[in-house]
């Protein structure tokens, strides 16, 4: 038995994996905390505070602008899981931003938008004034609301835009959404 604990006391064990935490990747921060929970996995570090102290000393000082709230009082409890949440939600590009600047860069012939996506982006092309008036009819339709927006354009011809090119602001406003509806 002695020979076998001399055997066991040479053999180097190999208590944890070095960690390798990627530059931030701003354009997917979901999908890096994805990544960096499988370098935590692989080195055993379940511990709240060394998660965060590695996230945090792997951001760059531009993104600790973003979540300067959080680095300037971290909870007590829950800082790795309340950094990570915020990071995602402050620098993530929602879908309702990638179909806008789908819709504002390419040709969509033939495409069909739905309305919840469609109303906002075709709103946000009227003019202001016109946006006003619209912002309290919800529960009106996009076809409804089109015959709004030309009656007050009709009511204030200055606020007629006609459509040029790949700008949707146009007079009869419903031309703006036709474009992408069946």
């Amino acid at each position: 038995m002695d020979h076998q604990q001399d055997v066991n006391a040479q053999v180097p064990h190999i208590n944890r994996v070095a960690v390798k935490i990627p530059p931030f990747w701003d354009a997917d921060p979901q999908l890096w905390f994805i990544n960096v929970e499988t370098q935590f996995a692989l080195g055993q570090i379940t511990a709240d505070d060394t998660k965060y102290n590695y996230v945090v000393s792997s951001l760059d000082k531009k993104y600790w602008a973003e979540v300067r709230d959080i680095l300037s009082n971290p909870p007590p409890t829950g800082k790795y899981e309340k950094l990570k949440s915020e990071l995602i939600r402050r620098l993530s590009v929602t879908q309702d931003q990638k179909t806008r600047r789908l819709l504002e860069h390419e040709e969509m012939a033939g495409t069909v938008i739905p309305d919840d996506v469609l109303r906002p982006l075709w709103c946000d092309r009227l003019p202001t004034f016109t946006q006003a008036i619209l912002a309290s009819q919800k529960q009106k339709t996009l076809d409804e609301l089109a015959d709004l927006a030309e009656a007050v354009a009709d009511a204030n011809p200055r606020g007629r835009v006609e459509e040029t090119g790949v700008v949707l602001v146009c007079y009869p406003y419903r031309r703006c959404y036709n474009r992408w509806r069946p």
